[in-house]
């Protein structure tokens, strides 16, 4: 649904290794990993999947001075859309307990992994507020795809559009229309203020732009 070229897997499990190292993981991340890329390779996940992932990873590079523990934030973008349903409502919750059980199980730091899991629960834009630094930065990092190019943002709606095939053409305008107003009435939708600074004046384009075709389909 998208142009982007396919998930590195080899760097991505590097990443995933090196990361799971930092937070004090003992056991073998291997297997993990491959549960990992499983879950984000189901059928369905137009948007949601390993490309997305590392398309986060790859904005946090822009950031990663400003992390207080970017290991940590390199976690929960490996895990925060792990669990992904459209038909359901906690996806961010029940992300937050696998990557609770995952980490736990491998023998990581237990604060770390607290801190993984509420940075993954904030990701769930419209009932948690994100609390700390590390919090924002996988937030706004989440949301970054707001705030490129307006063909890529295209293709971004395609593909969610794709992801909820099931609901009927008014039921989704409808509700896309709500979820993209609560963003753009946000007072900024990014928090911290290098990725505001980045992203958004042009979220504020594509969404508006968005909200219009919505309404005129």
């Amino acid at each position: 649904m998208t142009n982007a070229p396919p998930a590195d897997l080899e760097a991505l499990s590097a990443r995933w290794l090196t990361a799971l190292d930092a937070v004090g993981a003992t056991g073998d991340g291997g297997p993990l990993f491959a549960k990992l890329v499983d879950h984000y390779s189901e059928l369905g996940r137009h948007y949601h999947d390993l490309v997305h992932v590392q398309a986060c990873l790859n904005e946090l590079e822009a950031v990663r001075a400003e992390c207080t523990r970017a290991a940590e934030v390199e976690l929960a973008l490996f895990a925060h859309d792990v669990i992904y349903d459209t038909h359901a409502r906690d996806n961010e919750e029940q992300s937050a307990v696998w990557a609770t059980e995952a980490l736990a199980a491998l023998g990581a730091d237990s604060a770390a992994t607290q801190r993984v899991a509420a940075m993954i629960r904030a990701t769930a834009h419209t009932t948690h507020e994100a609390q700390t630094d590390d919090e924002r930065i996988v937030v706004d990092v989440d949301l970054s795809i707001l705030g490129q190019p307006p063909e890529v943002y295209a293709s971004f709606e395609a593909a969610i559009r794709a992801e909820y095939a099931w609901v009927p053409a008014a039921a989704f305008r409808a509700g896309r229309r709500a979820v993209l107003t609560h963003f753009l009435e946000q007072p900024a939708i990014y928090r911290q203020p290098s990725l505001r600074r980045r992203y958004e004046t042009q979220a504020r384009h594509n969404l508006s732009a968005a909200i219009a075709a919505l309404a005129q389909a």
